[in-house]
C-alpha cells in the first residue's frame, strides 16, 4: 500500500494490488491489500479483485430425467411500493438429453396485471433457473396512514409561517412512498390549501390555515399555517414467489466418480464415470450430447488413464479397457514364458506369467517325430491352442492336465521355436491388479510402464513390455512390484518428476529410480530403486499428488506440500528443505476439510491449483502467488478441455467454470473480501477518515458493496450511491448498459471502459483500526475492482 500526502494532517492510504487471502489466527503479518476473509472473490494476474466465476451444468449423467417441481413457493424478486415487473413464461417444460430444462410452447408476459392467468407456465430467470409462476404477496407496513407506494405517520401539529407567493409554489394535492422516501405529486397552486401537502425543511400537511398576515410589501402577505409532519412508516413490499424447477433423475445417481479427455482409437473424448456406466460427452455448435459406452461399476473413485489408443480403468474391483467400441474386462496379454522347448521339455524359461490371465504360450522345436509336448506347468485348466509360428493351426488330439502334455494329431516337422501351443492355467493373482485405484506411469525418462497401486499395501506393481516389445497396461508379469517403506502404511499418491518416480504414504516420502538388473540367469530386467526422501510428511490424500508449475504438491497434516529439488540436480533428494509447506495463508480453512477425501487438481489453461472437498475450496493463482477461498463449488472431480475448465459434481452432473456466467446454476454466488485490521502506520494514534474512493472496471451488470468497520464500532452507515435511502451498504455500480436483472435507482448509463473512481462518504472517527469490506450476493451481477484508496487524518493520541 503506498500513502500519498495530501497536507500536513491528512493522508491517502492507496491500495494498488490485491494479494489475496492471509488467515492470520492472531491478525498478525497481514499486508495492505491481502484479506483476513476472503470467499468466492478472486485475483486476477494483474492483481484486481474480481467475483469468481460462475458455474453452469452442461450434461446430466443420469440414464433418464423428469421434471421436479417444488411444494414451497420461494421469493424470487421484491417489489417496494408497487409491482413494477415482468417476465417472459412458456406453457411446458421439458428435460433434455443433457439432463438441462427446456421451456416449449408460445411466449407469453406475465405481470402484475395477469400473474394469477399463468400459474401453470414456466419461466428461465437470471442465471438460469427455471420456475414454474406462482403468486405475489402483498405486505403492507404494519402501523400509519395509507396511501400510494406505502403508509406514512403524522407527527404533532406545529405552526410554519410562509409568503403566500412561496406557498402556491410548493403546495401539492397528494405524495406517495417511494424507497423510503416522500415524493409530492400535482402540484396545485391556487387551490385551498387545508389538506394539501407542501415540503420546506421537511414535508407537512396543512390542517388549518390559523392567520394572514399582511406579509412584505414587495413579496406580499404572509400564511400562518397549522402543520403536522408527515414521515415515512414503511414501504409497501410485493414479493414475486414462484415455484423452483429442477431436472430430477428417474433413478438413482451417484457423484461422478472420474472424468477423462484424450484420444482413443485415433479420436478426441471426454468420457465420465457415474451412476453405473461408461459415458463419452460430445461438444458440437455449443450443443453437449452423451453416449452410454456401457455398464461400469461406480461404488467409489474411478482412476482412467490412456494408454496405447485405449482407454484403461481402475474402479477398484476390476480392471476395464474401452477402445473405442466397447468396454469391456481387460483379459491380459499371454505371456511367452518359454521358448526352444523340445518335445519332452525343458527349453528356456522367456516370460513371467501376467497376474491379469492364466493363459500362457510355449514355443516348442520339434524334432519331426515326436506328437506330445510338454508343457512348462502341469494342472491346466485347458489347451487353447496349437499352430506353426506364423503358419497354419495344428490339430490337438488329446492332452493330460496332470501330466502336463499334449499329444498333436499329427508329428510337425522338424524346426527351432517353430510350433506355439497355448494354455491356461488357474490364476489366483488377478485381483492383485484389480483391487488397485490408481496409476501413474513411468520408466526413468519414458512413460512406457503402468505402476498401479492404491489397494491399501505399501506395494505398487508395474506393466512390462510385450514379445515384440511394445509397452501394454495389459501385461503385470509376476514379482513386477516395488515395495515402498514399511508394510504397514499404503503407498497413497505417485507421480513422476524428472526421471524419478516420488511415491508417497501418510507420513513419508520415497524416490524411485530407473536402473537395470542382471538376473542370476544372465537375463537383464528392470530394476526400480527405492529411496527414502522424508520420513515425516506425505500425502493423506489417496491419488492427489499434482505436478503444479514442475513443482510436485501434496496434502499433508492439515496443509499443502510443494516438493523441490534442494540440490542441482533437479530431483527430489533426502533434504528437509525439500517439503516446503505453501499453505500457511489457508489455513484455517484447509483444517475444516477432510484431506483424506479431498480433490486437488492444477488448471494449466488457468494457472490456477485447486484443492477441493465438501464444497469448500482454496485456489492458487500460480501467476502472482495469490490465495482465495471457494464456497458452494460442489467439485469432486476436475479435468480442463479444450481451454476450460470443467468439474463432477455430487449430483451426478457436468459443470462449466466460466466468468460468462455469474451464478451457479441460476443460485446467487455469496462473496466477501475483508481487510486485515489498518493502522496506517500509527497504531497508537486517533484517526479519522471521511473518504474512500473505489476504483472498479465497467463491465455489463457489475455491483460491489461497499462498507467500513473501526474497533469502536461495527459496520458504520452510509448512503446507497445510486439510490435515495440510507443504508450500512455503499452500492458501487458501474455496469455497460444492459437491462438484465437491472435496479435502475443504482443504473450506470456510461459505456467508456476506462476504470471508473467512485467516492464513498464515510465518517469514521476516532479510530485505531480500520477494516474495508466488499461483497456481493447476486445471480445476475459481475465485480471487479482495480483499488481503492482511504483518506486518513491522523489526530492525537489514543486515549
Amino acid at each position: 500500500m503506498a500513502v500519498i500526502p495530501k497536507s500536513y494532517r491528512e493522508k491517502t492510504a492507496a491500495i494498488r494490488s490485491w494479494l489475496g487471502v492471509n488467515e492470520s489466527p492472531d491478525g498478525a503479518g497481514v499486508k495492505y491489500g491481502e484479506a483476513v476473509k476472503m470467499v468466492n472473490f478472486a485475483v486476477t494476474r494483474e492483481g484486481a479483485l474480481v467475483k469468481r466465476p460462475g458455474t453452469k451444468t452442461v450434461m446430466g449423467l443420469a440414464s433418464s430425467y423428469g421434471v421436479a417441481i417444488s411444494p414451497e413457493a420461494e421469493v424470487v424478486r421484491t417489489d417496494l411500493n408497487a409491482p413494477a415487473w415482468s417476465v417472459t413464461a412458456y406453457p411446458a417444460v421439458t428435460v433434455n438429453e443433457a439432463g438441462v430444462l427446456e421451456l416449449l410452447g408460445e411466449p407469453v408476459t406475465v405481470t402484475e396485471a395477469n400473474v394469477s392467468s399463468y400459474t401453470s407456465h414456466y419461466c428461465r430467470l437470471q442465471g438460469g433457473a427455471v420456475y414454474r409462476i406462482g403468486a405475489i404477496e402483498y405486505e403492507a407496513p404494519a402501523e400509519g396512514i395509507a396511501v400510494p407506494g406505502g403508509k406514512v405517520q403524522l407527527g404533532a401539529a406545529t405552526l410554519v409561517t410562509l409568503l403566500a407567493y412561496q406557498l402556491e409554489a410548493i403546495l401539492h394535492a397528494s405524495l406517495r412512498v417511494a424507497g423510503g422516501a416522500l415524493v409530492l405529486e400535482n402540484n396545485v397552486p391556487k387551490a385551498d390549501a387545508v389538506g394539501k401537502y407542501f415540503r420546506y425543511d421537511r414535508v407537512y400537511r396543512i390542517e388549518a390555515i390559523v392567520e394572514v398576515g399582511e406579509g412584505h410589501p414587495v413579496y406580499g402577505p404572509a400564511v400562518r399555517l397549522s402543520c403536522r409532519p408527515v414521515t415515512v412508516a414503511g414501504d409497501d413490499v410485493y414479493r414475486w414467489k414462484f415455484y423452483p424447477v429442477s431436472a430430477a433423475p428417474n433413478a438413482g445417481v451417484t457423484p461422478v466418480q472420474g472424468i477423462w479427455s484424450g484420444h482413443v482409437a485415433g479420436r478426441e473424448y471426454i468420457v465420465a464415470a457415474c451412476s453405473g456406466h461408461l459415458w463419452s460427452l460430445a461438444l458440437q455448435e455449443g450443443v453437449w450430447t452423451k453416449r452410454d459406452l456401457g455398464s461400469l461399476p461406480t461404488p467409489g473413485r474411478v482412476t482412467m488413464f490412456g494408454y496405447g489408443e485405449k482407454l484403461y480403468i481402475l474402479n477398484g474391483d476390476e480392471y476395464y479397457v474401452w477402445d473405442g467400441d466397447a468396454i469391456s474386462t481387460v483379459s491380459g496379454y499371454r505371456p511367452l514364458v518359454a521358448v526352444s522347448v523340445p518335445p519332452s521339455g525343458g527349453g528356456e524359461t522367456l516370460q513371467r506369467i501376467n497376474r491379469l490371465t492364466g493363459q500362457r504360450r510355449v514355443r516348442f522345436s520339434p524334432d519331426g517325430t515326436a506328437k506330445t509336448f510338454t508343457l512348462p506347468e502341469k494342472g491346466f485348466i485347458t489347451v487353447d491352442y496349437a499352430c506353426l509360428v506364423g503358419g497354419g493351426s495344428l490339430a490337438v488330439a488329446s492332452y493330460d492336465s496332470n501330466g502336463g502334455t499334449v499329444t498333436l494329431a499329427q508329428a510337425p516337422e522338424a524346426g527351432t521355436n517353430t510350433v506355439e501351443i497355448g494354455y491356461t492355467m488357474p490364476n489366483t493373482l488377478r485381483g492383485q491388479v484389480t483391487k488397485m485405484r490408481f496409476a501413474e506411469t513411468y520408466n526413468g525418462a519414458t512413460d512406457n510402464r503402468v505402476f498401479l497401486y492404491g489397494d491399501g499395501s505399501n506395494k505398487a506393481i508395474y506393466s512390462d513390455l510385450d514379445y515384440d516389445g511394445m509397452p501394454t497396461a495389459e501385461y503385470f508379469p509376476d514379482l513386477s512390484e516395488v515395495a515402498v517403506g514399511d508394510a504397514n502404511t499404503p503407498v497413497t499418491a505417485m507421480i513422476r518428476h524428472h526421471d524419478r518416480l516420488l511415491a508417497f504414504k501418510l507420513d513419508s516420502a520415497y524416490s524411485i529410480a530407473y536402473d537395470t538388473v542382471t538376473l542370476p540367469g544372465g537375463m537383464v530386467t528392470a530394476g526400480f530403486m527405492v529411496r527414502t526422501v522424508n520420513r515425516d510428511i506425505g500425502s493423506a490424500a489417496y491419488g492427489q499428488a499434482c505436478l503444479v508449475v514442475n513443482h510436485p504438491r501434496t496434502l499433508d497434516a492439515g496443509g499443502i506440500y510443494e516438493w523441490v529439488a534442494a540440490s542441482g540436480s533437479g530431483n527430489i533428494t533426502p533434504d528437509q528443505r525439500s517439503a516446503r509447506r505453501v499453505s500457511h495463508k489457508v489455513e484455517q480453512t484447509l483444517r475444516t476439510m477432510d484431506l483424506s477425501r479431498a480433490t486437488a487438481f492444477y488448471d494449466k489453461i488457468g494457472h490456477c491449483y485447486y484443492v477441493v472437498q465438501g464444497g469448500a475450496a482454496v485456489v492458487q493463482n500460480m501467476e502472482n502467488g495469490a490465495w482465495y477461498t471457494y464456497s458452494s463449488f460442489p467439485a469432486v472431480c476436475m479435468i480442463a478441455y479444450r481451454d476450460e475448465l470443467y468439474f463432477g459434481t455430487e449430483e451426478g452432473t457436468i459443470r462449466l467454470v466460466s466468468r460468462e456466467y455469474a451464478s451457479d446454476d441460476g443460485e446467487a454466488i455469496a462473496a466477501v473480501w475483508e481487510s486485515g485490521a489498518m493502522d496506517f502506520g500509527a497504531s497508537s494514534r486517533s484517526k479519522v477518515s471521511s473518504d474512500v474512493y473505489v476504483t472498479v472496471k465497467p463491465e455489463k451488470n457489475a455491483q460491489v458493496k461497499v462498507s467500513v468497520r473501526s474497533d469502536l464500532r461495527g459496520d458504520y452507515d452510509g448512503a446507497v450511491l445510486g439510490q435515495e435511502h440510507e443504508t450500512e451498504e455503499l452500492t458501487v455500480s458501474a455496469g455497460l448498459l444492459s437491462f438484465r436483472g437491472m435496479n435502475f435507482s443504482s443504473l450506470s448509463f456510461g459505456t467508456n471502459r476506462l476504470p471508473r473512481v467512485k467516492r464513498l462518504k464515510v465518517r469514521v472517527k476516532n479510530y485505531a483500526y480500520f477494516r474495508l469490506i466488499f461483497e456481493t450476493n447476486t445471480n445476475w451481477s459481475t465485480a471487479t475492482v482495480l483499488g481503492a484508496e482511504i483518506t486518513v487524518r491522523h489526530r492525537g493520541a489514543i486515549r
